[in-house]
């Protein structure tokens, strides 16, 4: 999976993929303007499943505000 998505999403700067278990991946840009390209070309999906995806800071937290 980390090759296919790497090779559809071609990020020019690069790109890591780390498996986190239970089906999650961590894909960390090393360009803010390929991460950016990709949220903006969402929605993605892997074969039949649909790819979440969901920004973090620096220390791997959420950057989504809390109700």
């Amino acid at each position: 999976m980390k090759n296919r998505i790497a090779s559809i999403w071609r990020p020019k700067k690069g790109l890591y993929v780390k498996d986190i278990g239970e089906g999650r991946y961590v894909f960390q840009f090393f360009h803010i303007m390929d991460m950016k390209r990709i949220e903006d070309g969402s929605p993605w999906s892997f074969g039949t499943y649909l790819l979440l995806l969901h920004r973090l800071d620096k220390e791997g937290s959420s950057t989504a505000s809390s109700p």
